[in-house]
């Protein structure tokens, strides 16, 4: 004979209880993942129409060259560039970089037919000074740059469409501000023009 088994009366005030902490326990971790996590910027193609030319000072940096490939996969050599970077305790003691959140990652070199470009990430310093190999300090001259939010975007925009204005491709830079993590918090990118 099979006995029939009762449950016990569920009590409303825990079923209650339960269901705002499982909520609670959503909400909360949603914001630790939002908030902690790096954020990756969405990289949105602006027109060129919609950037400006303005005037920039001479700059001097002291940084680190690297040779990037632009076919395939360059995303992932640039990643492995700014590791190679942030691991390198030499830098911030050949530079004394006054703010080591404002990093500039300058593009020299462009070779259109082989598709690479050198570019090299440092900080800014006062004057040049004599570093060895792989470090290096180059000025940037003062002159007319277009704003924009990336250099690499910029120039394959500039090789679709004819631009309003000719792009040199010699030193173009990007200025990047980093947050408190040493993520990428703002970046806006230089292209020198005539």
């Amino acid at each position: 004979m099979v006995q029939n088994t009762i449950l016990p009366k569920r009590n409303s005030m825990i079923v209650i209880i339960y269901s705002l902490l499982i909520l609670f326990m959503f909400f909360f971790l949603s914001a630790v993942l939002y908030f902690h996590l790096p954020q990756q910027k969405t990289n949105v193609h602006a027109e060129l129409t919609d950037n400006t030319v303005v005037q920039q000072p001479q700059k001097i940096v002291l940084g680190k060259y690297y040779s990037l490939s632009l076919s395939g996969q360059y995303k992932v050599l640039l990643n492995h560039a700014w590791e190679d970077f942030y691991q390198d305790k030499n830098i911030n003691r050949l530079a004394h970089p006054k703010n080591e959140k404002e990093v500039y990652q300058i593009y020299s070199n462009y070779n259109a037919a082989e598709n690479k470009v050198d570019i090299l990430i440092g900080y800014l310093v006062d004057k040049t000074q004599k570093v060895s190999s792989p470090y290096d300090v180059l000025t940037l001259a003062s002159g007319k740059y277009l704003k924009t939010q990336s250099v690499l975007d910029t120039w394959y925009q500039a090789q679709a469409n004819k631009p309003a204005v000719n792009i040199n491709y010699q030193y173009d830079y990007e200025q990047i501000q980093l947050d408190e993590q040493y993520a990428i918090h703002s970046q806006t990118a230089y292209l020198s023009v005539e």
